[in-house]
């Protein structure tokens, strides 16, 4: 189980846990390479974590991919065709969706 980035300060420390009751914090606030963000999605995707997109309220959304086999070592992917916030993604067999979401035409959050 994994928890990374979040909202109450814009975060983006990363913990896991191997049965929700014991957290290990891997990296800790402001330390991922993608910065601290809120809204984002997080997959596992052929045995890595994806992080996609999400915003900082301030400054709009983010079309950016992150990918990290360990959650301490994170790799900037191609991103998304566009910025968006507040979306699902899935895996389904061997593909990534993503879906809905708002992108900064829809989106203000002040």
């Amino acid at each position: 189980m994994w928890v990374v980035g979040g909202g109450d300060g814009l975060l983006s420390d990363v913990w896991s846990s191997p049965d929700g009751a014991r957290w290990t914090q891997l990296l800790s606030q402001y330390r991922a390479s993608f910065g601290g963000r809120q809204n984002p999605a997080l997959v596992t995707f052929y045995g890595k974590l994806w992080f996609l997109g999400g915003d900082v309220m301030s400054s709009g959304a983010f079309a950016d991919v992150w990918s990290s086999s360990d959650g301490v070592n994170w790799a900037n992917q191609p991103g998304m065709p566009s910025t968006l916030t507040l979306f699902p993604a899935a895996v389904v067999g061997n593909t990534l969706y993503v879906t809905g979401g708002l992108s900064p035409c829809c989106y203000n959050p002040s």
